[in-house]
């Protein structure tokens, strides 16, 4: 990785953002902040979830593999992931999230100095059905 060249990594998703509101790549003028933050960025305007879901793309996302490989929900111990690989060449990892599928819980933490999932906050079917797939985990 060029460190000396590349000073900032910002990875942000956003779940049912379509294409044609986002202004930087074409859109309607709906998403000023994210327009503006795409002036001094790489936008990758063919990007393509690897399932229709967010259990299913973020392995493909934060780990390379599909989400058959993990067996379920959890992040698998021998799957390195991007968090790690930054984390390894010295970059402050952080992440905020507010979705039940990347918890803490089911291991998707690895990698980051600091993690913020707020799962404590949310009252969503999806946090209560996460919250009980990780008591069962426990046991």
């Amino acid at each position: 990785m060029c460190k000396d060249r590349l000073k900032h990594v910002f990875l942000m998703t956003v779940d049912c953002l379509r294409a044609d509101v986002v202004g930087c790549i074409g859109g309607t003028n709906l998403t000023p902040y994210i327009d503006r933050l795409s002036k001094d960025s790489t936008v990758f305007i063919r990007a393509f979830a690897n399932g229709s879901g967010t259990n299913q793309s973020f392995p493909a996302i934060l780990t390379s593999t599909y989400f058959i490989m993990h067996g379920g929900m959890r992040l698998l111990h021998h799957f390195t992931t991007l968090a790690e690989v930054l984390n390894n060449n010295r970059f402050k990892t952080v992440a905020f999230h507010s979705n039940p599928f990347l918890s803490k819980s089911l291991g998707w933490s690895r990698g980051f100095d600091e993690f913020y999932d707020f799962m404590d906050a949310i009252e969503s079917p999806s946090a209560f059905v996460t919250r009980l797939f990780s008591l069962q985990l426990e046991k």
